[in-house]
């Protein structure tokens, strides 16, 4: 893998899915320090059986040694954890660290391969040249992220574009090139098997990663538009099969909340460690561009980090702020007015910028609703095939990019049902998200020195920072910090740009037709 270790956790957490044990009860980091101090062990009540997993797999070692973030449990949903364990239950116990690798990499690039499968049969199934699934199956970014990198989202994407196919022909028949959209528009609905069979495709897809459960609006709206009453009992079949494919992940999230865990050394119960899924949707932000500007123009000054120890910023906020400080003070005091009692002792304090977080969080979240709301108006007018997968592609889309985590490889996501998208910008993403990869190297050329200075210093051209990185001499920022405030701007902003005036024009175009 290339500047990827995430596959390190899938790895533990097969090694202890595959001996019947809960990858949300300890974390690595306490099953790694337990191997190394068995003393360890007394504190905390069944920590022995994971530590005789390590025991019994010398290859583990490495992996522990590797796993990043091993203070919190695992966040995986439990079908993806079914896969790891299935993965890893075909590797002998003295199989070294690079064999665990490959397994679950094998795992994961055949869920990708199955994608394309199903991509292919839908372009069959609605008519359009089955070609067209090499705009997913060749695509530079899913061969890096899926087969390369090791990335768990081949699982969820797979089931959720299965769901895409299965409510397709469930609800239409098949389509041939001559066929216009409409002619399929009055057709009765086909197969009540079809759409259960969706329901439980898309509650397994939310049980491998959280993602899918954007599509059941539209999922629900185009089957109740075709069919009524069959599309309730759809919404409680998916709903009861999340429910109980998902209850290993619910019970711990429930227990944490009920013990109220802030970290290992405070959980009096020497039981669970903090929560992954919580500390990610809660404070989890990288590469994003649209979270980032609101987020920012809401955090308030005492609560901005400077760049580093070592130099002063001449300002308090990154260079895009518009908002006051006041402005951004007064926000944040509303919304902890809601949460907090600022005169209640016992209450947990919790920083600005965590209020800033679920504030833009709660922003975000309303404009994803209005798409949703607009998707399921669209859908209701036109319940064609043509249009259910353009929706299902740019409900997913939009939920990317108001995300605060926007990895390239979540983007994989959407990739499947880019062809049907009718706005050809959208492929263009694929290709500036590899920027992403140049935080890695700020990181290693670029900790503890000031980016533009060296530019400076050494080319002596202002040219480039006064049209690209403006104000950055103000900051002194380092490394990662000069990624986060800067790179997504060049990596989405040029996009978002023709994104607009690429609908625009053909706005324009369907109005002189008309």
């Amino acid at each position: 893998p290339i500047q990827e270790i995430d596959l390190y956790r899938y790895i533990w957490d097969g090694a202890v899915v595959s001996n019947q044990l809960d990858p949300y009860q300890f974390g690595p980091e306490t099953v790694f320090n337990a191997v190394k101090d068995k003393s360890l062990i007394e504190s905390r009540p069944g920590l022995e059986k994971y530590v005789a997993i390590v025991e019994n797999r010398p290859g583990l070692h490495r992996v522990l040694d590797i796993t990043h973030f091993g203070q919190y449990t695992s966040p995986y949903p439990p079908v993806s954890q079914a896969v790891f364990g299935m993965a890893i239950s075909t590797v002998k116990p003295d199989a070294s660290a690079k064999d665990y690798v490959f397994a679950i990499k094998t795992a994961l690039a055949i869920f990708d391969l199955l994608t394309g499968v199903v991509v292919a049969l839908l372009l069959y199934r609605v008519g359009m040249n089955t070609s067209l699934v090499l705009g997913y199956l060749w695509c530079p970014l899913v061969l890096k992220e899926i087969a390369n990198g090791g990335h768990l989202d081949s699982i969820a994407t797979f089931l959720a574009v299965l769901t895409v196919y299965l409510t397709t022909i469930a609800l239409w028949p098949k389509r041939t090139e001559d066929d216009p959209e409409d002619a399929e528009s009055e057709v009765p609905p086909l197969s009540m098997l079809g759409t259960a069979a969706s329901a439980v495709t898309l509650a397994a897809a939310f049980s491998a990663k959280v993602f899918p459960v954007v599509l059941a609006p539209i999922w629900f709206v185009v089957i109740f538009r075709r069919s009524g009453l069959q599309a309730i009992f759809s919404l409680v079949l998916f709903t009861v099969a999340s429910y109980f494919i998902s209850l290993p992940m619910l019970n711990h999230l429930q227990f944490a909340k009920d013990l109220e865990i802030v970290s290992v050394e405070e959980n009096e119960f020497g039981y669970s460690d903090p929560s992954g899924i919580e500390a990610f949707s809660k404070y989890w932000e990288m590469n994003d561009f649209l979270f980032m500007l609101i987020v920012e123009n809401l955090k308030p000054a005492s609560d901005v980090k400077p760049p580093n120890s070592e130099v002063i910023s001449k300002r308090s906020a990154p260079w895009f702020v518009v908002t006051s400080n006041e402005f951004r003070q007064q926000t944040i005091n509303k919304t902890r007015g809601y949460f907090e009692d600022p005169n209640d002792p016992n209450a947990v304090q919790h920083k600005p910028s965590h209020f800033a977080f679920f504030t833009t969080r709660m922003i975000t979240l309303g404009i994803f609703c209005v798409i949703v709301a607009w998707a399921c108006f669209v859908l209701l007018a036109r319940p064609n095939s043509t249009t259910w997968l353009e929706m299902a592609f740019l409900v997913t889309a939009w939920f990317w990019l108001l995300s605060p985590t926007q990895n390239p490889w979540y983007w994989t996501w959407s990739i499947p049902l880019l062809v049907f998208a009718k706005g050809r910008v959208w492929f263009f993403l694929s290709g500036t998200l590899i920027a992403y990869y140049l935080r890695f190297w700020l990181e290693y050329h670029f900790t503890g020195v000031d980016v533009m200075n060296y530019w400076k210093v050494n080319y002596g051209d202002n040219f480039v920072q006064d049209w690209f990185f403006p104000y950055a001499d103000q900051y002194g920022y380092q490394g990662t910090k000069f990624f986060d405030f800067y790179v997504p701007v060049l990596e989405f902003g040029p996009w978002f740009i023709l994104l607009f005036v690429f609908a625009l024009l053909g706005y324009i175009s369907r109005r002189g037709t008309q």
